[in-house]
């Protein structure tokens, strides 16, 4: 009889992600090949469209994607638990392995989305996160309780604290790549950083079919612009449907709109002109 994956034990299906993890790991970092280049961004920023695009255009070189790979990884793998994650993210696994390597000499590729489309986009993505019901029995979307449970979320300032400081919980902490200690190119959506060794390249969600195809060629010297392959789209994906029509629905008012855009994230990697014209999408709905 041939089991389905509900089937197997979560701990057996943990084990079976662990060891695929390491397999991998153990294989982008062989000594034979260039260090693996690590997708390492916050989750929900299109990080999956960096990875299918680069994957089998790196000579001699993988790609891994990680969002989590500083000390805090095992509280988050705790957290991930305790709101019924028994079978933990691929993700997880890999920043495990991925932690234990000289890491030094892999080049970064990292992106920054709107924090208010990261929420949205997040809460669609990880449900089981939201301290309210937003799905039905059936496990379809309930779009008015999302809605609902959005107009209040987007709200709080707690909202936007992962957002707010994961470039310095992560990217700092691990490669000591301080994004903030210089200006970021607002105008064409990208810029490397550099700390000794270390190289990390930024890319703007929005700018990323535009900018990432020459962005990726001069920061990983491949020899010509990548095509870019969406991935993972949460307008294509499971409950497409009902957030686009949230999206559709969510509107806000003009000075809860500019709070959020007050951030040192927000102000970093946006321009005044271009905050200004988010500020006016999500106030027109």
């Amino acid at each position: 009889m041939k089991l389905s994956k509900n089937d197997v034990p979560p701990h057996l299906r943990n084990l079976k992600r662990r060891i695929s993890a390491e397999c991998r790991v153990a294989w982008a970092f062989n000594p034979a090949l260039r260090p693996p280049v690590l997708v390492y961004q916050m989750g929900k920023v299109g990080s999956s469209t960096v990875l299918a695009t680069l994957q089998g255009r790196l000579p001699r070189r993988r790609a891994l994607q990680v969002h989590f790979l500083s000390g805090e990884l095992p509280q988050i793998a705790a957290f991930m638990r305790e709101h019924g994650n028994e079978v933990l993210p691929d993700h997880i696994f890999l920043g495990e392995a991925i932690r234990r390597r000289e890491i030094v000499d892999c080049p970064v590729v990292s992106l920054v989305r709107d924090p208010i489309s990261h929420v949205v986009s997040d809460l669609f993505q990880n449900p089981e996160f939201a301290n309210a019901r937003v799905r039905r029995a059936t496990g379809e979307f309930d779009v008015e309780a999302v809605h609902s449970y959005l107009n209040g979320e987007l709200r709080k300032k707690s909202t936007f604290e992962y957002i707010n400081t994961w470039f310095d919980r992560e990217l700092r902490q691990v490669f000591g790549i301080d994004v903030f200690s210089s200006a970021f190119d607002t105008e064409n959506g990208f810029t490397v950083y550099t700390a000794g060794r270390c190289r990390a390249l930024v890319v703007r969600t929005e700018d990323l079919s535009s900018a990432g195809p020459q962005a990726l060629k001069g920061f990983l010297g491949l020899g010509k612009p990548p095509t870019i392959r969406q991935a993972n789209e949460r307008a294509k994906g499971t409950g497409a449907s009902e957030y686009k029509q949230v999206r559709k629905m969510l509107k806000l008012e003009r000075e809860v709109i500019e709070r959020i855009y007050q951030s040192r994230f927000s102000r970093h990697f946006w321009s005044p002109d271009q905050l200004e014209r988010m500020v006016t999408r999500w106030e027109k709905g």
